[in-house]
């Protein structure tokens, strides 16, 4: 999704309520024939909330950042959680596109972030991806030991947005 900038804090404001229990979005005024006063605010693409505003499309919680801080989000959302549609405000932080894919689910058919085959099945290679560098970890017997790995460095670069990828 491109990036578009999001209208003023003053007109978001006077045209959203935002419910901090539930992370929802609320219409105050009537904006479409679908989007009445009362109703929520927006619809589930990809697992996000994304919500049109005088005909442009934003993310929900792109627009609770900046109702919630009166400031544009000058990174990208994390939802903590992984919950790409819990936009409660305790669930999201401001984070670089390294932190935002550390806390990422895993791909591979191991589940396990930082681990790849090698020599056709019989070892295990473990990497890490820092500041979009790959970073060779080492060969490994098994998943696991690779994925120990893994983890040991994850945790020291990634720090609070380290997770496991389950």
């Amino acid at each position: 999704m491109a990036k578009n900038y999001l209208p003023n804090t003053f007109y978001l404001r006077q045209i959203l309520n935002y419910d901090l229990e539930t992370g929802f979005l609320y219409w105050k005024i009537n904006k479409s024939p679908t989007a009445t006063a009362g109703s929520i605010a927006g619809a589930k693409s990809y697992g996000y909330i994304n919500i049109r505003i005088d005909n442009i499309s934003y993310r929900a919680h792109r627009i609770i950042w900046k109702m919630f801080y009166g400031v544009e989000p000058a990174n990208l959302i994390d939802h903590i959680n992984r919950n790409r549609s819990d936009n409660r405000i305790c669930n999201l932080r401001e984070a670089n596109n390294s932190q935002n894919n550390a806390n990422s689910k895993t791909k591979n058919k191991f589940k396990m972030k930082g681990v790849r085959v090698i020599n056709k099945g019989c070892r295990y290679e473990a990497f890490i991806t820092i500041k979009g560098k790959y970073k060779y970890l080492g060969v490994y017997d098994t998943p696991d030991d690779a994925h120990a790995a893994y983890i040991r460095e994850a945790k020291k670069y990634h720090g609070e947005y380290f997770r496991n990828g389950d």
